[in-house]
Formats: structure tokens, sequence, C-alpha cells
């Protein structure tokens, strides 16, 4: 999704090129040191490539806070790990959903943006998220929930009603997605393919933390998918 956006940005001018895009990924805290490595790498190559090429990106990192952190939550306090089977995944929305909504409130504060898109007045951002119907049932259900229309690629944000979501690959496989960046083989902002592919391997498009049928058989699959969302 990030090398959409790129392209797409590239293609205007230096003057058109006016509004400060924010890329957020998020730490969630149960990463390998080798992960957390090439998650920094990555991210660095990212910004020092927008800067080079005179593009408007702005890289930020979030974590959850102390008392949302997953080794908090389980181990300090005793809550169950969310099993394959549960409906209430607090893992997602503490370690990644706070976090994120954070940062992009502080943004938005930051840069004290209001009505920027002309066709949808009440918006002060928009959004771009990498959430495709395939991924899975819950998945397509959520999207279903808030998208504008079934062939729109526009939502609603499920909290922050002044937030506009832009969902490019929602009708896309991950068969599809893995096509495309392979056929590009090193993307735009500088990271390669094959690295990203053996770094992530078969777990590109899936939760970090992997549950089991019930909670007791909770696996912790230490890793995590960098996912970029713009801003704008």
């Amino acid at each position: 999704m990030l090398t959409l956006l790129w392209d797409a940005i590239s293609e205007l001018s230096l003057e058109e090129r006016t509004k400060p895009i924010h890329m957020l990924t998020s730490e969630v805290g149960v990463e390998t040191p080798a992960m957390t490595a090439y998650i920094s790498r990555t991210l660095q190559k990212i910004q020092e490539n927008a800067n080079k090429q005179n593009l408007p990106f702005i890289v930020h990192s979030v974590q959850p806070l102390m008392k949302e952190s997953y080794w908090y939550k389980v181990i300090g306090r005793g809550v169950l790990p969310p099993s394959g089977n549960s409906r209430l995944r607090w893992c997602t929305d503490s370690l990644k959903v706070k976090p994120m909504q954070r940062k992009m409130k502080e943004i938005l504060i930051e840069s004290q943006t209001t009505n920027v898109i002309e066709c949808f007045d009440e918006y002060d951002g928009v959004l771009m998220l990498a959430v495709r119907n395939e991924e899975s049932a819950r998945r397509r259900h959520s999207i279903q929930k808030h998208e504008i229309s079934n062939d729109s690629l526009f939502s609603r944000h499920n909290d922050m009603k002044n937030i506009l979501c832009f969902n490019p690959v929602k009708f896309l496989t991950g068969d599809e997605v893995w096509m495309l960046l392979l056929d590009r083989g090193l993307l735009p902002f500088g990271v390669d393919v094959e690295e990203m592919s053996i770094q992530y391997g078969q777990a590109m498009f899936e939760c970090g933390i992997k549950t089991g049928g019930n909670s007791k058989e909770m696996l912790v699959e230490l890793q995590i998918r960098v996912v970029g969302v713009g801003l704008v």
C-alpha cells in the first residue's frame, strides 16, 4: 500500500506536494531482536529515501504504554491471552489501535488541519489502510460495517469521526499483493522484497500474536508486520 501512495505522490510536481504524509507503524513489544533491527533499518530507509526524493513522508513508530503492553497484562495482571475463537481480542486494541490513535490525534492537533477534502468537508484527515476483504471473515465484516458503499474504497473510521479511511487494496488477494511486490523487486523507498519475504515468511499478512484454539494453547509468534498508514 505504501508503494501505491509513494508512486502517486512521486507523479506530483514539487509545488503540488504541499501536505505532509505521516506513515505510522506499530511495534507491539513481542518482536525478536532480529525483527526489531529489521524494522528499524526499514523505517530509516523509508525516511532517507523520502528526503532524497523530496517527498513529504514523515515516519513514526508507535508503541503501547507500559500498562497496555502484552507482558504487563498477561504476566503482571494475569489477563488471559485471547484464544483463536475469542470475539474480544484485547491485544489488537491495546497493542496497536490505542497507540496509533494517540499518535493520530497528536498529529492532527499539531498540524491544525481541518476540512482537508473539498468533497468531504467534515473530515480533517485521510487514513490509508492496507486492509483486505480476504484477510478473514472478521476483517471482511469490519470493513463492510464501516464502508461508505459496497464498491467504494472509502470507509468511516470506527472511533474518530473526523477521519476518512481509504482502503486501496480492499479487493486484492494476498497472492495478488505478493505478485505485485515481487514484480517490483526493489520498492521505491529502498526496501528489498526478497529480504522482506525472508523476514516475514508465510506470516506476511497475519497477526504477529498467534493463538490456538484455547488460551492454554496460546503461542506467541515473535514477529510483527510493518503496516504503513498515511495520515494526510
